[in-house]
């Protein structure tokens, strides 16, 4: 199903009422998404708190780009736990695609779960 960041709407959140985890991989490369991206979260977590499970698979080329990524996320009240854990990395990331330095997953949430 086709997610466009720049106009999420109520329909989005309405054809994706039924997921429970929401999985983006490789998306924190260009800081001119961030914000639509989150919001795009927003659209389609809005009254469903804690019932959606949001994992983010990262490769961290540049650490000032993911700085702001995280800067912009808790701005708009969204908080990243790193939970990567060093034996799955090669799982979530396979080899032979690039090197597993700076690979992260993280589990993304809402700091208020009474949205």
């Amino acid at each position: 199903m086709e997610l466009d960041w720049f106009c999420s709407s109520e329909q989005d959140a309405e054809r994706w009422k039924d997921t429970d985890v929401l999985l983006a991989a490789d998306v924190l490369y260009d800081p001119d998404l961030f914000e639509p991206f989150l919001l795009t979260l927003n659209v389609l977590t809005a009254n469903r708190g804690s019932q959606v499970a949001i994992l983010l698979a990262v490769k961290i080329r540049a650490e000032e780009t993911f700085r702001k990524f995280q800067i912009t996320a808790e701005s708009m009240g969204w908080v990243l736990e790193d939970i990567s854990a060093p034996d799955a990395i090669g799982k979530v990331f396979p080899p032979g695609c690039y090197s597993h330095e700076n690979c992260h997953l993280f589990s993304v949430a809402f700091k208020s779960s009474t949205r």
